[in-house]
Protein backbone atom coordinates (compact mmCIF):
# COMPACT_ATOMS: atom_id res chain seq x y z
CA UNK A 1 0.00 0.00 0.00
CA UNK A 2 2.82 2.36 0.91
CA UNK A 3 4.53 1.42 -2.36
CA UNK A 4 1.40 2.21 -4.38
CA UNK A 5 0.96 5.50 -2.53
CA UNK A 6 4.55 6.46 -3.24
CA UNK A 7 4.08 5.76 -6.94
CA UNK A 8 0.88 7.82 -7.03
CA UNK A 9 2.54 10.73 -5.22
CA UNK A 10 5.59 10.55 -7.47
CA UNK A 11 3.39 10.57 -10.59
CA UNK A 12 1.37 13.52 -9.27
CA UNK A 13 4.53 15.50 -8.54
CA UNK A 14 5.86 14.77 -12.02
CA UNK A 15 2.60 15.93 -13.62
CA UNK A 16 2.67 19.01 -11.44
CA UNK A 17 6.20 19.82 -12.51
CA UNK A 18 5.33 19.25 -16.17
CA UNK A 19 2.30 21.47 -15.85
CA UNK A 20 4.44 24.13 -14.21
CA UNK A 21 7.00 23.97 -17.01
CA UNK A 22 4.23 24.10 -19.58
CA UNK A 23 2.69 27.18 -17.99
CA UNK A 24 6.02 28.91 -17.82
CA UNK A 25 6.69 28.19 -21.49
CA UNK A 26 3.22 29.36 -22.51
CA UNK A 27 3.59 32.62 -20.62
CA UNK A 28 6.82 33.43 -22.47
CA UNK A 29 5.26 32.80 -25.87
CA UNK A 30 4.69 36.08 -27.77
CA UNK A 31 1.18 35.04 -28.80
CA UNK A 32 -0.07 35.13 -25.19
CA UNK A 33 -2.33 38.18 -24.71
CA UNK A 34 -1.40 38.94 -21.13
CA UNK A 35 1.05 38.23 -18.34
CA UNK A 36 4.41 39.75 -17.50
CA UNK A 37 6.36 37.24 -19.58
CA UNK A 38 4.21 37.92 -22.65
CA UNK A 39 4.66 41.66 -22.28
CA UNK A 40 8.45 41.33 -22.15
CA UNK A 41 8.54 39.58 -25.55
CA UNK A 42 6.16 41.53 -27.84
CA UNK A 43 4.72 39.81 -30.88
CA UNK A 44 5.90 40.90 -34.31
CA UNK A 45 2.95 42.91 -35.57
CA UNK A 46 1.29 42.11 -38.84
CA UNK A 47 2.39 44.69 -41.40
CA UNK A 48 1.38 44.86 -45.05
CA UNK A 49 3.25 46.82 -47.72
CA UNK A 50 2.04 47.48 -51.25
CA UNK A 51 4.41 48.67 -53.99
CA UNK A 52 3.26 50.29 -57.22
CA UNK A 53 5.80 50.86 -60.03
CA UNK A 54 5.48 52.35 -63.53
CA UNK A 55 7.82 49.83 -65.16
CA UNK A 56 8.72 46.22 -64.47
CA UNK A 57 10.37 44.92 -61.32
CA UNK A 58 13.25 43.48 -63.37
CA UNK A 59 14.01 46.50 -65.59
CA UNK A 60 17.50 46.98 -64.11
CA UNK A 61 16.52 50.59 -63.49
CA UNK A 62 13.99 52.75 -61.65
CA UNK A 63 11.28 50.20 -60.94
CA UNK A 64 13.65 47.39 -59.96
CA UNK A 65 15.45 49.71 -57.56
CA UNK A 66 12.22 50.20 -55.67
CA UNK A 67 11.29 46.53 -55.73
CA UNK A 68 14.67 45.35 -54.45
CA UNK A 69 14.62 47.91 -51.65
CA UNK A 70 11.06 47.25 -50.54
CA UNK A 71 11.56 43.48 -50.76
CA UNK A 72 14.65 43.72 -48.56
CA UNK A 73 13.03 45.77 -45.82
CA UNK A 74 9.77 43.80 -45.91
CA UNK A 75 11.71 40.55 -45.47
CA UNK A 76 13.59 42.08 -42.56
CA UNK A 77 10.39 43.26 -40.89
CA UNK A 78 8.53 40.04 -41.56
CA UNK A 79 5.97 42.05 -43.50
CA UNK A 80 3.63 40.98 -46.28
CA UNK A 81 4.57 42.48 -49.65
CA UNK A 82 2.45 42.77 -52.76
CA UNK A 83 3.16 44.81 -55.88
CA UNK A 84 1.69 46.05 -59.14
CA UNK A 85 3.94 46.75 -62.13
CA UNK A 86 3.53 48.59 -65.45
CA UNK A 87 0.61 50.49 -63.98
CA UNK A 88 -1.22 52.70 -66.48
CA UNK A 89 -2.41 56.16 -65.41
CA UNK A 90 -6.03 55.11 -65.98
CA UNK A 91 -5.60 52.46 -63.25
CA UNK A 92 -3.92 54.57 -60.57
CA UNK A 93 -7.02 55.26 -58.51
CA UNK A 94 -8.34 51.70 -58.68
CA UNK A 95 -5.07 50.08 -57.63
CA UNK A 96 -4.26 52.58 -54.87
CA UNK A 97 -7.76 52.32 -53.48
CA UNK A 98 -7.73 48.54 -53.76
CA UNK A 99 -4.64 48.13 -51.58
CA UNK A 100 -5.88 50.64 -49.00
CA UNK A 101 -9.28 48.96 -48.75
CA UNK A 102 -7.52 45.63 -48.11
CA UNK A 103 -5.89 47.09 -45.03
CA UNK A 104 -2.34 47.62 -46.27
CA UNK A 105 -0.37 49.68 -43.77
CA UNK A 106 1.84 51.29 -46.41
CA UNK A 107 1.13 52.00 -50.06
CA UNK A 108 4.44 52.95 -51.69
CA UNK A 109 3.95 54.47 -55.15
CA UNK A 110 7.27 54.79 -56.96
CA UNK A 111 7.03 58.00 -58.96
CA UNK A 112 5.64 61.51 -58.80
CA UNK A 113 3.09 60.63 -61.49
CA UNK A 114 1.10 58.79 -58.80
CA UNK A 115 0.90 61.87 -56.58
CA UNK A 116 -2.46 63.38 -57.60
CA UNK A 117 -4.36 60.10 -57.44
CA UNK A 118 -2.71 59.06 -54.17
CA UNK A 119 -3.55 62.36 -52.50
CA UNK A 120 -7.26 61.82 -53.23
CA UNK A 121 -7.25 58.20 -52.09
CA UNK A 122 -5.21 58.99 -48.96
CA UNK A 123 -7.95 61.30 -47.71
CA UNK A 124 -10.35 58.33 -47.62
CA UNK A 125 -7.95 55.98 -45.79
CA UNK A 126 -6.30 57.89 -42.91
CA UNK A 127 -4.98 54.66 -41.35
CA UNK A 128 -2.84 53.86 -44.40
CA UNK A 129 0.45 55.70 -44.96
CA UNK A 130 0.89 56.67 -48.61
CA UNK A 131 4.49 57.33 -49.70
CA UNK A 132 5.23 58.87 -53.10
CA UNK A 133 8.76 58.66 -54.48
CA UNK A 134 9.91 62.02 -55.88
CA UNK A 135 6.84 63.59 -54.33
CA UNK A 136 7.03 67.29 -53.56
CA UNK A 137 3.80 67.49 -51.57
CA UNK A 138 2.52 66.21 -48.25
CA UNK A 139 -0.79 66.27 -46.41
CA UNK A 140 -1.20 65.27 -42.78
CA UNK A 141 -1.68 62.71 -41.43
CA UNK A 142 -0.79 60.16 -44.11
CA UNK A 143 0.26 61.56 -47.49
CA UNK A 144 4.07 61.64 -47.68
CA UNK A 145 6.45 62.86 -50.37
CA UNK A 146 9.84 61.21 -50.67
CA UNK A 147 12.76 62.45 -52.78
CA UNK A 148 16.22 61.05 -53.42
CA UNK A 149 18.37 63.93 -54.69
CA UNK A 150 17.28 64.36 -58.31
CA UNK A 151 19.27 67.58 -58.54
CA UNK A 152 22.24 66.12 -56.64
CA UNK A 153 22.23 63.08 -58.93
CA UNK A 154 21.98 65.16 -62.10
CA UNK A 155 24.60 67.64 -60.91
CA UNK A 156 27.16 64.94 -60.19
CA UNK A 157 26.36 63.16 -63.47
CA UNK A 158 26.69 66.35 -65.54
CA UNK A 159 29.92 67.29 -63.83
CA UNK A 160 31.47 63.88 -64.50
CA UNK A 161 30.35 64.00 -68.13
CA UNK A 162 31.99 67.38 -68.65
CA UNK A 163 35.16 66.32 -66.86
CA UNK A 164 35.75 63.48 -69.33
CA UNK A 165 34.45 65.25 -72.46
CA UNK A 166 37.01 66.08 -75.13
CA UNK A 167 34.71 68.35 -77.14
CA UNK A 168 33.19 70.29 -74.24
CA UNK A 169 29.77 69.13 -75.44
CA UNK A 170 27.71 66.79 -73.26
CA UNK A 171 24.10 65.66 -73.30
CA UNK A 172 21.41 63.96 -71.25
CA UNK A 173 18.24 62.27 -72.45
CA UNK A 174 15.18 61.97 -70.23
CA UNK A 175 12.00 59.98 -70.61
CA UNK A 176 8.86 61.88 -69.69
CA UNK A 177 8.70 65.35 -68.18
CA UNK A 178 8.01 64.41 -64.57
CA UNK A 179 9.47 66.09 -61.49
CA UNK A 180 12.40 63.75 -60.72
CA UNK A 181 13.60 63.72 -64.33
CA UNK A 182 13.12 67.47 -64.69
CA UNK A 183 15.19 67.95 -61.53
CA UNK A 184 17.83 65.56 -62.85
CA UNK A 185 18.08 67.57 -66.07
CA UNK A 186 18.41 70.87 -64.18
CA UNK A 187 21.10 69.34 -62.05
CA UNK A 188 22.89 67.86 -65.07
CA UNK A 189 23.13 71.25 -66.78
CA UNK A 190 24.25 72.98 -63.57
CA UNK A 191 26.90 70.32 -62.89
CA UNK A 192 28.31 70.45 -66.40
CA UNK A 193 28.42 74.26 -66.34
CA UNK A 194 30.05 74.18 -62.91
CA UNK A 195 32.98 72.32 -64.46
CA UNK A 196 33.07 74.23 -67.76
CA UNK A 197 31.01 77.45 -67.91
CA UNK A 198 31.80 77.74 -71.63
CA UNK A 199 30.79 74.17 -72.41
CA UNK A 200 27.65 73.17 -74.32
CA UNK A 201 24.92 71.14 -72.62
CA UNK A 202 22.07 69.54 -74.55
CA UNK A 203 19.10 67.94 -72.82
CA UNK A 204 15.87 66.55 -74.20
CA UNK A 205 12.87 64.37 -73.34
CA UNK A 206 11.70 61.55 -75.58
CA UNK A 207 8.24 61.32 -74.01
CA UNK A 208 8.65 57.62 -73.17
CA UNK A 209 10.09 55.55 -70.35
CA UNK A 210 10.05 52.34 -72.38
CA UNK A 211 10.86 53.20 -76.01
CA UNK A 212 14.57 52.37 -76.20
CA UNK A 213 14.60 52.80 -79.98
CA UNK A 214 13.38 56.38 -79.68
CA UNK A 215 15.99 57.13 -77.00
CA UNK A 216 18.69 55.61 -79.20
CA UNK A 217 17.62 57.79 -82.11
CA UNK A 218 17.77 60.89 -79.89
CA UNK A 219 21.25 59.90 -78.73
CA UNK A 220 22.49 59.53 -82.31
CA UNK A 221 21.15 63.03 -83.08
CA UNK A 222 23.10 64.48 -80.15
CA UNK A 223 26.24 62.62 -81.18
CA UNK A 224 25.90 64.01 -84.69
CA UNK A 225 25.93 67.52 -83.20
CA UNK A 226 29.28 66.90 -81.49
CA UNK A 227 28.23 65.61 -78.07
CA UNK A 228 30.82 63.05 -76.98
CA UNK A 229 29.59 62.05 -73.50
CA UNK A 230 25.97 61.26 -72.63
CA UNK A 231 23.83 60.21 -69.72
CA UNK A 232 20.19 59.24 -69.38
CA UNK A 233 17.24 59.11 -67.01
CA UNK A 234 14.51 57.24 -68.85
CA UNK A 235 13.88 53.96 -67.02
CA UNK A 236 13.96 51.03 -69.49
CA UNK A 237 14.44 53.39 -72.46
CA UNK A 238 17.84 54.37 -71.00
CA UNK A 239 19.30 51.27 -72.63
CA UNK A 240 18.81 52.87 -76.05
CA UNK A 241 21.11 55.77 -75.15
CA UNK A 242 23.73 53.40 -73.83
CA UNK A 243 23.59 51.28 -76.99
CA UNK A 244 24.08 54.37 -79.16
CA UNK A 245 27.17 55.36 -77.17
CA UNK A 246 28.53 51.84 -77.36
CA UNK A 247 28.08 51.69 -81.14
CA UNK A 248 29.91 55.00 -81.55
CA UNK A 249 32.64 54.14 -79.05
CA UNK A 250 31.73 57.02 -76.70
CA UNK A 251 31.74 57.18 -72.93
CA UNK A 252 28.50 57.21 -70.94
CA UNK A 253 27.77 58.15 -67.32
CA UNK A 254 25.19 55.85 -65.73
CA UNK A 255 22.46 57.37 -63.59
CA UNK A 256 19.85 56.29 -61.03
CA UNK A 257 21.03 52.67 -60.97
CA UNK A 258 24.27 50.84 -61.75
CA UNK A 259 24.03 50.90 -65.53
CA UNK A 260 27.54 49.51 -66.01
CA UNK A 261 25.83 46.12 -66.36
CA UNK A 262 24.52 47.07 -69.82
CA UNK A 263 27.86 48.02 -71.36
CA UNK A 264 30.86 48.18 -69.01
CA UNK A 265 33.14 49.24 -71.87
CA UNK A 266 30.93 52.34 -72.31
CA UNK A 267 29.31 53.14 -68.94
CA UNK A 268 32.50 53.70 -66.97
CA UNK A 269 30.82 54.84 -63.73
CA UNK A 270 27.28 55.31 -62.40
CA UNK A 271 25.78 57.87 -60.04
CA UNK A 272 23.51 55.62 -58.01
CA UNK A 273 20.39 56.53 -56.09
CA UNK A 274 20.76 54.37 -53.00
CA UNK A 275 17.13 53.29 -52.77
CA UNK A 276 18.04 50.36 -50.55
CA UNK A 277 19.04 52.77 -47.80
CA UNK A 278 16.52 55.53 -48.44
CA UNK A 279 13.41 53.42 -49.01
CA UNK A 280 14.32 51.13 -46.15
CA UNK A 281 14.59 54.12 -43.83
CA UNK A 282 11.22 55.63 -44.72
CA UNK A 283 9.34 52.32 -44.54
CA UNK A 284 10.84 51.64 -41.13
CA UNK A 285 9.57 55.04 -40.05
CA UNK A 286 6.09 54.04 -41.19
CA UNK A 287 6.43 50.70 -39.38
CA UNK A 288 7.38 52.50 -36.18
CA UNK A 289 4.54 55.00 -36.50
CA UNK A 290 6.89 57.92 -37.23
CA UNK A 291 5.30 59.17 -40.45
CA UNK A 292 2.56 61.76 -40.31
CA UNK A 293 2.34 63.41 -43.72
CA UNK A 294 5.62 65.12 -44.66
CA UNK A 295 8.23 65.46 -47.41
CA UNK A 296 11.54 63.66 -46.90
CA UNK A 297 14.60 64.82 -48.90
CA UNK A 298 17.75 62.72 -49.19
CA UNK A 299 20.83 63.44 -51.33
CA UNK A 300 24.61 63.13 -51.36
CA UNK A 301 24.96 64.71 -47.92
CA UNK A 302 22.66 62.03 -46.49
CA UNK A 303 24.46 59.20 -48.27
CA UNK A 304 21.50 58.48 -50.58
CA UNK A 305 23.46 59.22 -53.78
CA UNK A 306 26.60 57.14 -54.29
CA UNK A 307 29.30 56.66 -56.90
CA UNK A 308 30.02 53.16 -58.15
CA UNK A 309 33.52 51.90 -58.81
CA UNK A 310 34.90 52.37 -62.31
CA UNK A 311 34.23 49.52 -64.70
CA UNK A 312 37.33 47.44 -65.37
CA UNK A 313 36.76 47.66 -69.13
CA UNK A 314 36.78 51.49 -69.20
CA UNK A 315 39.07 52.20 -66.24
CA UNK A 316 42.11 53.03 -68.38
CA UNK A 317 40.14 55.53 -70.48
CA UNK A 318 39.76 57.88 -67.49
CA UNK A 319 42.92 59.76 -66.43
CA UNK A 320 43.89 59.42 -62.77
CA UNK A 321 43.74 63.20 -62.41
CA UNK A 322 40.12 63.19 -63.55
CA UNK A 323 39.24 60.37 -61.17
CA UNK A 324 40.68 62.43 -58.32
CA UNK A 325 38.63 65.49 -59.36
CA UNK A 326 35.44 63.42 -59.50
CA UNK A 327 35.99 62.15 -55.96
CA UNK A 328 36.92 65.63 -54.74
CA UNK A 329 33.67 67.12 -56.06
CA UNK A 330 31.61 64.34 -54.51
CA UNK A 331 33.29 64.95 -51.14
CA UNK A 332 32.69 68.70 -51.43
CA UNK A 333 28.97 68.11 -51.99
CA UNK A 334 28.84 65.64 -49.10
CA UNK A 335 30.44 68.18 -46.76
CA UNK A 336 28.18 71.02 -47.91
CA UNK A 337 30.99 73.00 -49.49
CA UNK A 338 29.26 72.72 -52.87
CA UNK A 339 25.45 73.02 -52.96
CA UNK A 340 23.93 71.57 -56.18
CA UNK A 341 20.42 72.77 -55.32
CA UNK A 342 21.59 76.37 -54.96
CA UNK A 343 23.72 76.19 -58.11
CA UNK A 344 20.81 74.77 -60.09
CA UNK A 345 18.65 77.66 -58.94
CA UNK A 346 16.04 75.45 -57.27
Amino acid sequence: MKKVLAIVMSTAMSLSLLAGCGASKAESTPSQPSGSAAESVPAKKEFKIALIVPGTVNDQDWSQLAYDAVKSVSDDLGATLNYSEKVASSDYDQILRGYASQGYNVVFAHGNEFSDAAKIVAADFPETQFIITSGAESVKPNFNGFQVGGIDSGFMTGAIAMMVSETGKVGAIGGVEMLPIIQFMKGFEAGAKYINPEGEVTTMFTGSLEDAAKAKEAAFAMIESGVDVLSQNANTASQGVIMACQEKGLLNVGAVSDQRVFAPDTVFISVNSDMMTAIGAIIRQAYNGQLSGEVKNLGIKEGAILLTDYSEEAFARIPDETKAKIQELYDQIASGEVDPVALAGN
